[in-house]
This record gives C-alpha cells, sequence and structure tokens, in this order.
C-alpha cells in the first residue's frame, strides 16, 4: 500500500459533537427539571433519573468521538452510533458517491455522500465522508486507489 493513500480518518467535527452534547444537556434538564421539583416523584427516582442522563451522556459524548469511517492497509471500517461494520478489501465491490437525495429539502445538508458496497450487493454509507465536510470526489478517488490495490487479483 502506498504510505500516501493510507491510513484515513474521517470522523465527526468538535462542532458537531458540542451541538450534540448541548440538545442532550438541554433535554436532559428539561425532563429532569420538573421531576425533581414536583413532590409526587419518589425520592430513588430522583436520584436514578439524574445517574441515568448523566450514564447517557456520558455514552453519547464517548461514542461520537468514535463515529467515522477508518480505512488503512486491512479495509474499511464504518463505526456508527449504534454499529460497526469492517470491509476487507477483497470483500468490497464498490466504492462511490451519490447525490444526497435531502439536499434539495435540507440547506445544510451535504450534497453528496459516499459509500462502500459489500459482496452481498448491500450499500453502507461512510460516516463522516461527505460533502459538508471533505472532497468527496478526491476522498472516494483515493479510497478506490487504495481499494484497487488492496484486493489483490480475485
Amino acid at each position: 500500500m502506498s504510505h500516501g493513500t493510507l491510513p484515513r480518518a474521517y470522523r465527526l467535527g468538535s462542532s458537531r459533537i458540542g451541538i450534540l452534547m448541548t440538545v442532550l444537556t438541554l433535554f436532559s434538564l428539561a425532563v429532569l427539571g420538573p421531576v425533581l421539583s414536583d413532590g409526587i416523584t419518589p425520592a430513588w427516582l430522583k436520584v436514578l433519573l439524574p445517574v441515568f442522563f448523566a450514564g447517557l451522556i456520558g455514552r453519547a459524548w464517548f461514542t461520537a468521538h468514535r463515529v467515522g469511517t477508518f480505512a488503512d492497509a486491512r479495509g474499511i471500517e464504518v463505526r456508527g452510533f449504534f454499529r460497526r461494520t469492517r470491509f476487507g478489501w477483497a470483500e468490497i465491490q464498490d466504492i462511490r458517491a451519490q447525490p444526497n437525495p435531502a439536499a434539495a429539502r435540507q440547506p445544510l445538508a451535504p450534497a453528496a455522500i459516499a459509500y462502500v458496497y459489500g459482496r452481498n450487493g448491500k450499500r453502507a454509507q461512510l460516516m463522516c465522508l461527505d460533502s459538508a465536510r471533505v472532497n468527496v470526489a478526491q476522498e472516494v478517488a483515493a479510497l478506490r486507489a487504495a481499494w484497487e490495490q488492496g484486493r489483490g487479483t480475485a
């Protein structure tokens, strides 16, 4: 493999993680405020709910720093909030960017999103590899070059 193309990592930006944490914190406070201030809620629930929301926010913060697409000598790994998928170079059928249909309705949505197609023909979105974050055409070309080197003759 060429050292100029790999490894590659595409992650959530710190501003997006900050927005996510702000939204979760405000939601938690909106839920906890009335529950903790009323006289009806049992004491055990007043202890359990803040612990639950603190755990939820901590888990979201930890997971948000791991979300992304990572390419190395073995293949491409896509890490979402709930699932992690690895594609070996030999398993990949195609890597391509496609227009995002949501871009027509949402002004902040990326115009193009990159996908990887596995051996079974199903596609997986390459997290954080979109036109809002990177030059998609350039990055897809770099991943395709690495894929062509890494897949072998099979």
